[in-house]
């Protein structure tokens, strides 16, 4: 169901529309009232039918994983009710660094203070590989 103030974002790519995995638009009503959706695209914007987009998802939030490469001016980070793995300082840097200009941390000082202190420990065996 379309409608204007729709948020959304691309989940596959298209290189015809020119469309890529990430990418977040608004759909909004043309001059005509026919609902649009619009992308900005290094200050341009241009607009899409909503039947023409490719596989796509409502964009109200999302995951620190697929807001990665893009960038907010306000950024809020929910945080788990309880201690958990997944909070670690990676997760944290990469969620803080999407705000431009502010970021709201909502959740419990004793979960953010673990997360930052966990790191992740990768054992990919890739030193060994490169310095044997």
């Amino acid at each position: 169901q379309w409608y204007p103030g729709k948020p959304v974002i691309i989940n596959t790519n298209n290189y015809t529309l020119e469309l890529f995995n990430g990418d977040i638009g608004v759909c909004l009503p043309d001059q005509n009232g026919d609902l649009k959706v619009y992308f900005e695209d290094e200050g341009e914007v241009r607009d899409i039918m909503p039947g023409r987009l490719p596989d796509h998802n409502t964009a109200y939030a999302l995951t620190v994983h697929k807001s990665q490469g893009s960038e907010f001016d306000e950024v809020m980070l929910v945080l788990p009710r309880t201690v958990s793995k997944v909070v670690n300082r990676e997760l944290l840097y990469t969620a803080i660094t999407r705000a431009r200009k502010k970021i709201i941390i909502g959740g419990n000082k004793t979960i953010l203070t673990k997360g930052i202190q966990r790191q992740i420990r990768r054992a990919s065996g890739l030193r060994d590989y490169i310095w044997p």
